[in-house]
């Protein structure tokens, strides 16, 4: 059954930078991205007869591309985690402490500051981009894992599984995420 889609190269080619531009903010890495990318748009003209058009051609992309980088990420779950890298999770969740505790061990009381009028914010572009950077400068698999939860709206459960990690470590990476997501965010977006 052909659905009128045109698979030629320049109509998925419209699509690339974007996918390209997703892929990179969950996988963070310029190479791994565009293999996902790569591998998106073969499997798209290989099931160009599966499309049926219920969906625009962007979120059908879309939707191939997030099984490729689900693909990648559990590729990457799999591998060792180098014992020079074990030291720096140490250090990570050293800074993760540092500046939120009192002298005594004690919560300091220090409250988000006023973000204004969020609506706005959220309809503005920059935000977004800044967001982004701010994502980037997580520890992969923190940000891995808050992509797959906040962005993908993975379960915690399938992302225990896919990630081979436990409830209370995945809760555990969320909160660190949600932290330094907010630190980061005050710094360069809800300054005053």
């Amino acid at each position: 059954m052909r659905t009128g889609i045109d698979t030629t190269e320049n109509t998925l080619g419209e699509h690339r930078a974007y996918l390209y531009r997703y892929a990179l903010l969950h996988l963070r890495d310029p190479e791994q991205a565009e293999d996902a990318v790569q591998e998106t748009l073969l499997s798209a003209v290989k099931a160009v007869a599966d499309f049926q058009g219920r969906a625009s051609l962007r979120t059908w992309l879309i939707a191939i591309l997030k099984h490729k980088i689900i693909d990648h990420i559990r590729k990457a779950a799999q591998e060792q985690v180098p014992v020079s890298q074990l030291n720096a999770a140490d250090e990570d969740e050293a800074a993760d402490r540092e500046g939120f505790f009192n002298s005594t061990g004690g919560w300091r009381d220090d409250r988000p500051k006023t973000w204004h009028d969020p609506d706005e914010a959220f309809e503005r572009s920059q935000f977004w981009e800044i967001f982004q950077t701010c994502c980037e400068v997580l520890p992969r698999r923190i940000a891995q894992v808050f992509m797959l939860r906040e962005v993908m709206g993975f379960s915690i459960e399938e992302i225990c599984k896919d990630m081979q990690i436990t409830t209370s470590n995945c809760s555990v990476i969320l909160y660190r995420a949600r932290l330094r997501l907010r630190n980061c965010l005050e710094k360069k977006w809800f300054r005053k």
